[in-house]
């Protein structure tokens, strides 16, 4: 059975919308830029107070600052719309305020005021992952210990999605999901399958990435960070990935219960997969064979031949090793099943609005949404020369360089979009356009 995505929310640099973030994708622009001086100035005060307090105090007083796609502001939420007081919503860690509200932009969107939802079987499911040491909660303990009972409940991973259950009285299921990188694309699955096990009748699924402190030092690189913040996926330049801020959000039902609700549909999910890479070099590396699998499960999951797919949405992190691996377990799934060459475009968002990690997968979702509805194949942004090591001169897949008419030879426009974990938990989701 069909899954219909029936709300939806975004907002990035820029950004409020999906008709707005369309507009990045399709004229191929990147959001990158130097991290905002105002938060620099915010930040500046704090940093130096952890550096002249820690262990080993360090004495360097300069600060270097990623260049990544930052939104302009991190602190500003409707505390009272939320049934929150001042003090409640200060002591909550932004991500938490970011995703209840794109979640309850998304349900908007969809047409569901809290009046119509209260008491419903509506599910919840966050796509979230911790970052040890510069979490919301680790500045709260080090300014104040004193407020660290009061804050709990605003910083426990299980409150970004129990938070708005409980708003909104809604009565299915009410999870986070942490699988890293992959964490929203997960949730969409563990939605998906909710859905279908009877388990709601409706689900929202959200995620978002706030870059707190994009200090440059070697104590905080992770080894995947672009040079200069840009993300340059398939190009010889690639050298990494860029940091991105904001968050994303869609609403789910069956597209049975959809259709007879008369709600409007933008897309419909097909089929999804969520695999593992096993064993591999490292527990890091991703493996091209595990990710064809993926692709080949999702593709028999949703019941479509992959010739039919004329769009992949990558998980595309522009790093030297996770790019050509991709690229190699693309062309392995298709090779299953066809021999035909050029015919299906692929690219990432990540070029256009940085790496928001655990929140990206629904940010590549609602990318590929946007493609369906107009259309149109985007440029690929950041794509000067192909990177010698993925050979788009032969093979299923093409990056297009410039806005196309997507020409369907017959059937429904399909794409798919994929998702991979940092520790190696993979997922992927066929969709489809949905035409009336």
């Amino acid at each position: 059975m069909s899954i219909a995505i029936v709300g939806t929310s975004v907002e990035l640099p820029g950004v409020d919308g999906l008709d707005a973030f369309w507009r990045v994708i399709s004229t191929g622009t990147s959001l990158t830029r130097p991290f905002p001086q105002h938060r620099r100035d915010t930040l500046s005060e704090y940093i130096h107070y952890l550096r002249a307090t820690s262990v080993e105090p360090v004495e360097d007083t300069d600060l270097d600052y990623h260049h990544g796609c930052y939104l302009d502001a991190v602190d500003t939420f409707d505390y009272a719309a939320f049934g929150m007081t001042p003090r409640q919503a200060a002591l909550t860690d932004p991500h938490h305020r970011m995703v209840m509200r794109a979640m309850f932009l998304a349900l908007e969107d969809a047409g569901y005021s809290a009046d119509r939802l209260r008491g419903s079987r509506t599910g919840v499911f966050v796509g979230f992952a911790t970052n040890p040491g510069s979490t919301y909660l680790d500045y709260i303990s080090r300014v104040d210990p004193s407020l660290n009972q009061q804050a709990i409940t605003g910083n426990i991973p299980a409150m970004l999605a129990n938070r708005l259950s409980h708003l909104l009285d809604l009565r299915g299921p009410s999870l986070v999901v942490d699988t890293a990188c992959s964490a929203t694309l997960v949730a969409v699955h563990q939605a998906k399958n909710a859905l279908l096990a009877g388990d709601c009748d409706m689900a929202v699924v959200g995620g978002a990435r706030i870059v707190f402190a994009p200090v440059k030092h070697p104590h905080s690189a992770i080894g995947i960070e672009s040079s200069d913040g840009v993300t340059r996926a398939f190009d010889e330049a690639a050298d990494g990935t860029g940091f991105g801020e904001g968050s994303g959000a869609v609403v789910l039902k069956t597209l049975e219960r959809a259709l007879a609700d008369g709600d409007q549909i933008y897309a419909v999910i097909k089929g999804s997969a969520v695999n593992h890479d096993g064993h591999t070099d490292g527990v890091t590396s991703p493996s091209a064979h595990a990710q064809a699998d993926l692709l080949l499960a999702a593709w028999h999951n949703a019941g479509v031949d992959p010739r039919t797919l004329g769009y992949l949405e990558a998980h595309g992190t522009a790093t030297r090793v996770g790019d050509p691996i991709e690229h190699e377990g693309m062309k392995l799934a298709f090779a299953r099943h066809t021999s035909d060459e050029h015919f299906c475009a692929v690219g990432t968002v990540k070029a256009n609005v940085g790496h928001l990690f655990e929140g990206s997968g629904v940010i590549g979702l609602l990318k590929a949404v946007a493609v369906l509805r107009n259309r149109t194949l985007p440029p690929q942004a950041n794509f000067v020369n192909p990177n010698p090591k993925l050979d788009f001169t032969a093979g299923p897949l093409f990056v297009p360089t410039a806005l196309t008419p997507w020409e369907a030879a017959e059937g429904p426009r399909r794409a798919g979009v994929s998702a991979f974990g940092l520790g190696g938990t993979n997922a992927h989701v066929v969709l489809e356009e949905y035409v009336a």
